[in-house]
């Protein structure tokens, strides 16, 4: 449970020095242009992915045993045909055929479990940031003026 505070802390810091950034930029003038804000917040959304990315990729593969199944299934797969994927013969493993498809192309490029977790993180992290990014705008500019009037008070 200690990695997971310490990465909601790690995250609340940074979301508090892309703030402190753009009131640093912007300390003499009366107005924070839409632009800067974005790009602050484009900032801080990218490296919260990154944040979220390196948290799932540097995880041990003795976490826990769903992991250690998912690592089974990724060395069985490496065995595995792509025809044998589409017909079926995997075994016990009846994961989706796109997900299998998924491991197999992942353990023709490396079969290194770190390298498993790394291109799964990115695979489902980018997308999700990217969608929070696109359509979250009135949400970021509320919590960033929120939090700089909070920090102009002082």
């Amino acid at each position: 449970m200690i990695p997971f505070f310490s990465l909601v802390i790690a995250i609340v810091f940074l979301h508090l020095f892309t703030n402190s950034i753009v009131l640093r930029r912007h300390k003499y003038s009366h107005s924070i242009s839409s632009f800067s804000v974005e790009r602050e917040n484009r900032f801080f959304l990218v490296l919260s992915c990154l944040l979220f990315i390196f948290f799932a990729g540097l995880k041990s593969k003795n976490t826990g045993w769903d992991v250690q199944s998912y690592l089974e299934a990724f060395n069985y797969f490496h065995k595995c045909t792509f025809r044998d994927i589409i017909q079926g013969n995997v075994g016990y493993y009846n994961f989706e055929v796109g997900f299998s498809f998924l491991l197999k192309l992942l353990s023709c490029i490396s079969t290194s479990y770190t390298f498993l977790f790394f291109s799964m993180a990115v695979i489902i992290y980018v997308p999700i940031f990217f969608l929070i990014y696109r359509f979250s705008y009135w949400c970021r500019i509320q919590l960033y003026s929120i939090s700089s009037n909070g920090c102009r008070r002082k």
